[in-house]
């Protein structure tokens, strides 16, 4: 992981919860992380990691994830043992 996944990753960890981390970042955080991100149908992306799957909303068109999205990920990862 090289810096800019370390501060994404700190940025999902952070409370209160951040409506401001890009959707664009996660996708590189969890590819960093081994995982794999895949197109489902319409505006959904799955993340895979350590055997689980995480399906969230594409944002648009703004590219910025809201908090449920930033919640529900920092549960994920929380899930999958990844901590800051």
């Amino acid at each position: 992981m090289n810096r800019k996944h370390t501060r994404t990753l700190g940025e999902i960890f952070t409370k209160p919860t951040r409506a401001s981390i890009r959707f664009d970042d996660a996708v590189g955080l969890f590819s960093a992380l081994g995982g794999t991100v895949t197109q489902r149908a319409g505006s959904r992306v799955a993340f895979i990691l350590a055997g689980k799957v995480l399906v969230l909303h594409r944002p648009h068109p703004s590219p910025v994830m809201d908090k449920g999205a930033v919640e529900d990920m920092r549960v994920f990862l929380s899930l999958c043992g990844i901590n800051p």
